[in-house]
């Protein structure tokens, strides 16, 4: 088989693939009309399948704002999965995500869930800056100039297939849908990897003293593993300096690090089992990894992350 019919077949199978699933819908709300969208909304679809789209919205937060949202949610979701984006800068938060939350579940049928992200900075992977597949590229954009360190030729990247019929291309969307498909587990995950690697002088201690590995997070070369924790169990105010530590350390190593998000939806987008199962390690967490708790049951907290992460469906990466 030729290298063109053997792309052609490629093609063909994804057209296939992504026609038996249900569709999927981003809705993105980001800076849009810097990029010269003439509107607050607009839709795209994207290559090989008319049902999967990207929504468009530059809304910033009001209560107008939130009744849109509330209709668009209840339109979409008529459609197929949906995955809402909320920018920050556009005065999204973790308050307002729960209202939003709340307002979806009690206006959509059963069994219709939405997953949402707070995202911003730069520092998510639906950024092509941040990940070359992603979606969002510079000033209200899908695309973005790439200048690696040691190379002067810049390298630009464009998520849009067809600009005047409005079509994005395949992979970018697929790519970005798939992070986000496992994206709060995945933290988890690696939250539970990074901690435990920090506490490795720890483990093989019989007796270790009351506050002895709270103080050893505390101290500024752990300083990062404390701040994710503090953001896990909802202890991070919004303007805070811990919000801002955070924020320097996203931005530093491009990737995300807050759980703003990721607690709200374990809690009223995932099932029961989830939420108690969330709500129980933080009281762990809170109660006892991060006070003066002596002789510490390693185990135990080992054993409430993996329950968590195997209660939550789907896989954590692919």
């Amino acid at each position: 088989m030729s290298s063109a019919s053997s792309k052609a077949a490629v093609s063909d199978q994804l057209t296939k693939d992504s026609a038996s699933r249900a569709n999927r819908i981003m809705i993105i709300i980001w800076s849009w009309q810097y990029g010269g969208m003439p509107s607050q909304m607009d839709e795209w679809s994207v290559e090989g399948n008319s049902g999967d789209k990207v929504v468009r919205m530059d809304l910033k937060m009001s209560s107008s704002a939130k009744e849109t949202l509330r209709e668009k949610l209840q339109e979409y979701a008529q459609q197929g999965e949906v995955f809402l984006f909320l920018h920050r800068r556009h005065g999204y938060d973790q308050k307002t995500l729960k209202e939003i939350l709340q307002m979806a579940r009690s206006v959509l049928p059963q069994g219709h869930l939405i997953k949402s992200f707070l995202f911003g900075e730069g520092n998510d992977k639906i950024y092509i800056v941040n990940q070359t597949k992603g979606l969002l590229g510079t000033r209200g954009t899908f695309s973005a100039k790439l200048q690696a360190v040691g190379i002067r030729q810049a390298t630009y990247v464009n998520a849009i297939a067809d600009k005047d019929k409005k079509v994005i291309k395949r992979k970018h969307f697929d790519f970005v849908w798939h992070q986000y498909s496992h994206n709060f587990k995945a933290k988890i995950f690696e939250l539970k990897e990074d901690l435990f690697r920090s506490l490795s002088p720890f483990l093989f201690i019989t007796e270790i003293q009351a506050g002895a590995v709270y103080n050893y997070i505390k101290q500024e070369e752990n300083k990062l593993l404390m701040l994710r924790l503090l953001s896990f169990i909802g202890k991070i105010r919004k303007g805070s300096n811990l919000e801002t530590q955070l924020k320097e350390f996203e931005q530093q190593h491009k990737r995300s690090y807050f759980f703003d998000d990721c607690h709200l939806n374990l809690k009223m987008t995932y099932g029961e089992q989830e939420a108690q199962l969330y709500d129980s390690l933080v009281d762990t967490i809170s109660k006892k990894l991060l006070a003066y708790e002596p002789n510490l049951n390693f185990t135990n907290i080992r054993d409430q992350f993996d329950e968590l992460l195997e209660a939550m469906p789907g896989s954590t990466y692919n």
